[in-house]
């Protein structure tokens, strides 16, 4: 689970990418009747002590999850999700403590499966840098 700053950040993003963003983390949704849509996931892979003043570096990777109707094909989706993970991954944090390190090529989740939705993933790595000094 990342940290508040991290998700604070990549949901501010959202407003700047073409794509309709829907949150979908612990809430209700229906299915959004777009024919593209997107939402987000996190996941950290570890903190680490950086100094003996309790600063620590957190790593993990900002899922773009992309939508699209099944049985369409993978052109209009593709183009529309690499294009907005390119926006996204050129954001920088003006507090500078978050660096967006590499953004993977996408990925299909759905593994061209037939179900009512069409899944593709973009993975954005991140560094944290926080202090927990008291």
């Amino acid at each position: 689970m990342s940290s508040l700053h991290v998700r604070q950040f990549a949901r501010e993003q959202m407003s700047k990418l073409k794509t309709p963003f829907f949150e979908t983390i612990n809430t209700d949704i229906v299915v959004p009747d777009q024919d593209l849509w997107m939402t987000l996931s996190f996941n950290s892979y570890m903190s680490q002590k950086q100094t003996f003043c309790n600063d620590f570096m957190e790593t993990g990777v900002i899922s773009l999850i992309f939508f699209g109707t099944a049985g369409q094909g993978d052109e209009i989706l593709l183009a529309q999700a690499e294009q907005d993970a390119l926006v996204f991954y050129s954001q920088q944090d003006p507090s500078g403590l978050l660096t967006l390190v590499s953004c993977s090529p996408p990925e299909e989740a759905s593994s061209a499966d037939g179900r009512p939705l069409y899944v593709v993933t973009m993975a954005v790595t991140y560094q944290f840098n926080q202090s927990f000094r008291g």
